[in-house]
């Protein structure tokens, strides 16, 4: 009986780190940013 499933001839992946802005991407923070302002300034202005 074999412990090792994996194929002798493939390695492990390389352990990554974990943190909190791990694969964040800057793009989707900027719009979500300009289109929090515009609705708020939006909303603000329809309210007033």
């Amino acid at each position: 009986m074999k412990l090792n499933q994996q194929p002798q001839g493939s390695t492990p992946r390389p352990i990554e780190p974990r943190g909190f802005f791990t694969g964040v991407k800057i793009r989707p923070i900027i719009i979500g940013a300009v289109v929090d302002y515009v609705a708020t300034y939006a909303l603000i202005t329809l309210y007033l």
